[in-house]
């Protein structure tokens, strides 16, 4: 039996109508998450909008979980006599680092940028890509990283017309970032940077892991574009990688290449990795890869009378 015309008319019409209150419900609840998104007064998401937003810090720490805890922001400014702000972004590497300091220098220059740079830094890692995520909120204010993230996928820009995708996960994030959090909290930053409380008290292991892997391109690209937008804009560039407590037979792949471009750039870099007064001193670690309050104060002092004395020997 054929379907009558009226029916198919009434059948539209009710599609119609659904769609439009699946459009009104995104809108609705995506606006409602961007506010309280913005709003967050402490945690990671706070610290990254607080880092791609306001900061007008004249020196900044840019790097993982590991530039985080490890660079005491406020000693750096007591000790340089330049306002510092950590902009360390958990589990998040060169791809993410370039598009934090391309979103910062649409607002101001700073005059010093410090990176940290991860022993596997610019190695192929699918997560990183998917750690990308993080950066979706900010795609409405800076259009330019939707090259970045179409490295998760191409059809991103596609799913970002739906207002409540950037927020896919993050309730409890939201939630807890407007919450005002007890005082001695952990989750308490000063000026970005976090501490960590526990010593490691395991012995040292081999680390095979960073001569693994292969270079990836878009990785290296970032990193390039990094070092060739702090030349340009005369940000003096600082990279490190920090300690780390285990022992390796060499630097790996990233390390090098790192190590070999900076040199043809005249950037200075110093390797932390395999540094003694660390790894002679595990009770400096929170873990094999972070640092604990007592670790990063010690740290944090060598990196500040390294750049000092790098400065006053330039200027000479």
């Amino acid at each position: 039996m054929p379907i009558k015309s009226k029916e198919i008319k009434t059948f539209s019409k009710s599609l119609i109508i659904f769609v439009l209150i699946l459009i009104a419900l995104d809108w609705g609840i995506g606006s409602l998450l961007r506010h309280y998104f913005f709003t967050q007064k402490s945690g990671l998401q706070h610290r990254i909008n607080y880092t791609i937003n306001k900061t007008n810090a004249d020196l900044l720490i840019i790097g993982s979980s590991r530039a985080t805890y490890h660079y005491n922001a406020l000693n750096l400014e007591k000790g340089m006599h330049l306002s510092s702000y950590n902009c360390g972004i958990h589990g998040n590497g060169i791809v993410s680092h370039n598009a934090v300091l391309s979103c910062i220098l649409e607002r101001y220059i700073p005059k010093i940028v410090i990176l940290d740079i991860n022993k596997n830094e610019l190695t192929t890692d699918t997560d990183s890509y998917d750690r990308l995520s993080y950066l979706l909120p900010y795609y409405k204010q800076h259009p330019e990283l939707g090259k970045v993230l179409e490295l998760r996928s191409k059809y991103e820009k596609i799913k970002l017309f739906s207002q409540t995708y950037p927020f896919n996960s993050l309730l409890i994030q939201i939630l807890y970032g407007n919450m005002e959090l007890p005082k001695g909290s952990e989750d308490k930053d000063v000026k970005g940077y976090l501490s960590l409380k526990s010593k490691w008290n395991q012995p040292i292991v081999n680390d095979t892991n960073n001569l693994k892997g292969i270079l990836d391109q878009n990785k290296i690209n970032a990193f390039k574009k990094f070092i060739f937008e702090c030349k340009k804009l005369n940000i003096k560039l600082y990279i490190f990688v920090s300690p780390f407590y285990a022992k390796s037979n060499g630097n790996g792949k990233s390390i090098e290449y790192v190590s070999g471009f900076a040199k043809k750039n005249d950037i200075p870099f110093v390797n932390h990795y395999q540094d003694s007064l660390f790894m002679n001193n595990p009770e400096y670690f929170n873990d094999i890869e972070h640092l604990n309050q007592q670790g990063s104060e010690i740290y944090t002092e060598s990196i500040y009378k390294y750049i000092l004395s790098d400065l006053k020997k330039k200027s000479h």
